[in-house]
């Protein structure tokens, strides 16, 4: 098993899928409003700072997918 930390562009430059066993989305505008102003409130703090948005753990098949097992919710979040 690896650990890095990535940005999110990264994140989003990879295949994702979320498998089918994930909860539906479920977030509703608060829980996206609370993300979003704490993304926002850290770049004014320091605009060349990093933010961590917290653990996302991705599954590599070898067909080159991978699967969100967790931080479905943020990841979904930040692609809509």
């Amino acid at each position: 098993m690896k650990s890095e930390l990535i940005c999110i562009r990264g994140l989003f430059e990879h295949n994702l899928s979320i498998p089918d066993y994930q909860r539906p989305y479920r977030w509703k505008v608060e829980n996206a409003q609370i993300l979003f102003d704490d993304l926002y409130a850290s770049f004014k703090k320091n605009k060349e700072g990093e933010y961590r948005i917290g653990s996302i753990v991705l599954y590599h098949n070898r067909e080159g997918k991978y699967y969100i097992i967790d931080g479905q919710q943020r990841v979904t979040t930040l692609s809509i």
